[in-house]
């Protein structure tokens, strides 16, 4: 079994440029794309006629190509589709349900076929039946990700949610807990709407938009009586919806590209989360627990780890929990992996799972810059397929490696011009593990020569 691990190179000589507007490639432009740049505008063209306005729990066929395996009779735990009812999945604007896939692959860019894999998912994760936006998860270049939930305990939540109405003034919690904390308080006669109900069927989860989560518990003996709830699943902390938890594999193809400076112009292999805008998500992949209202772009394979990126707001890593790490927005986490392993739903051996052995330690935090990464090509997808625009950090945000309790040289990203609008420059410095800036509450960074690192 091998154990890798290493952080995204410091810099990279691309220049990234668009070198085409998207405007410029048409869906059902009969001329094969000439450059990578054309592609790249043809598949964000095709992609935006053909999956826009998905429904939740739904997977499209945004560009070639894409391919997806179902659960059959065959697959452990998934016994709800027959290999004969498998639906078409075979070409642009094609969609299928998320609960009966094993797993949702994209391929390499390839110029001279004209191909570009970009496939698109819309899932409910944690939120509330009540919120109309979704999960968007977009699937680019050489990446899969395999279904992490049987369809036969995945989390079905009703097509529309129970009206309850509130009997008297009452506090709302985060979990189904009397002693847990309280996230609000509605007064008698309140209508909530309740899409699950807890393990011992006395609490019901409601939409509550006042905070980040936008769902709250409700004390069912604050209801009024006569409340059928036959329709509402159990909600527990192991409930999962469909792709709510999953196994993601990148890979870094051969350039097929005229030259570099056309090669830059395509985003790396990968796979992009955002939730509904201010509201948080939680997610688990590779078995990590990740819980935001940020943006996500994430990586992984045995030699770079997974790799998880803050865009737009920070990042909870195992969140609530002591583990707890938060990844500031422009920075990155790194996991170590392993793999060959069957953790999902396929009984393959082809999944990733995080393992702490390997020379890093497990977990890394650095910060980056979206030029170096690719990631600047994010911005460029079309709203129409996102909850909102993809936002690059500006600026490139200092975080440092933690690698015990004595002061340790570690690279850094400081912004050339000091303000951040000059990109960044690479510098080793030491820090002060002990010594906490209460401002950022990291460890507090030391000139190279100041005598007191060693103290």
């Amino acid at each position: 079994m091998r154990h890798s691990c290493r952080l995204i190179p410091a810099a990279l000589l691309l220049l990234w440029a668009w070198t085409a507007p998207i405007s410029s490639a048409q869906s059902g432009n009969e001329s094969a794309p000439e450059t990578c740049s054309a592609l790249m505008a043809a598949a964000l063209s095709q992609a935006s006629s053909s999956c826009s306005n998905l429904e939740h729990d739904t997977a499209c066929f945004a560009y070639d190509n894409v391919t997806a395996t179902f659960a059959t009779d065959n697959s452990p735990n998934g016994d709800d589709l027959a290999a004969e009812n498998e639906p078409e999945f075979n070409e642009p604007g094609d969609t299928i349900a998320t609960a009966t896939l094993e797993n949702f692959s994209t391929s390499a860019p390839d110029l001279p076929q004209s191909t570009l894999g970009f496939g698109i998912l819309n899932i409910q994760a944690d939120l509330p039946i009540s919120l109309p936006e979704s999960v968007h998860m977009m699937l680019i270049g050489a990446a899969q990700i395999e279904n992490g939930v049987p369809p036969n305990r995945a989390l079905q939540l009703p097509q529309s949610p129970l009206e309850v109405r509130v009997s008297s003034e009452t506090n709302l919690h985060n979990i189904p807990d009397n002693d847990a904390p309280v996230v609000g308080q509605v007064s008698a006669g309140t209508l909530l709407q309740a899409d699950g109900v807890s393990a011992n069927s006395l609490w019901l989860r409601v939409y509550f938009p006042n905070t980040s989560r936008v769902t709250a518990w409700v004390s069912r003996s604050w209801l009024e009586a006569d409340l059928d709830t036959a329709s509402l699943p159990i909600i527990t902390p192991e409930s999962h919806s469909p792709m709510q938890r999953f196994f993601l594999s990148t890979e870094t193809p051969v350039s097929t590209c005229i030259d570099e400076e056309d090669a830059a112009q395509l985003p790396p292999s990968l796979l992009l989360v955002q939730g509904p805008s201010g509201t948080e998500i939680t997610l688990t992949v590779n078995e990590v627990n990740v819980s935001t209202e940020a943006t996500m772009a994430m990586q992984s394979d045995l030699e770079n780890g997974l790799r998880i990126f803050a865009l737009d707001g920070d990042v909870r890593v195992f969140p609530d929990t002591p583990e707890e790490v938060t990844v500031p927005s422009g920075s990155f986490i790194a996991f170590c992996q392993e793999g060959e392993l069957d953790l999902g739903i396929d009984d393959e051996g082809d999944d990733f799972r995080v393992s702490g052995d390997c020379a890093m330690g497990g977990v890394i935090q650095q910060c980056y810059l979206a030029n170096e990464v690719g990631l600047e090509r994010l911005s460029l997808l079309p709203t129409i397929l996102l909850n909102k625009p993809v936002t690059i950090p500006p600026q490139c945000f200092t975080a440092t490696i933690s690698t015990g309790e004595e002061p340790e040289f570690v690279e850094i990203c400081v912004p050339a011009d000091g303000i951040g609008t000059a990109g960044c420059v690479m510098m080793s410095v030491r820090y002060r593990p002990d010594l906490i800036d209460p401002q950022t509450g990291r460890p507090v960074i030391l000139p190279p020569n100041d005598s007191t690192a060693g103290e």
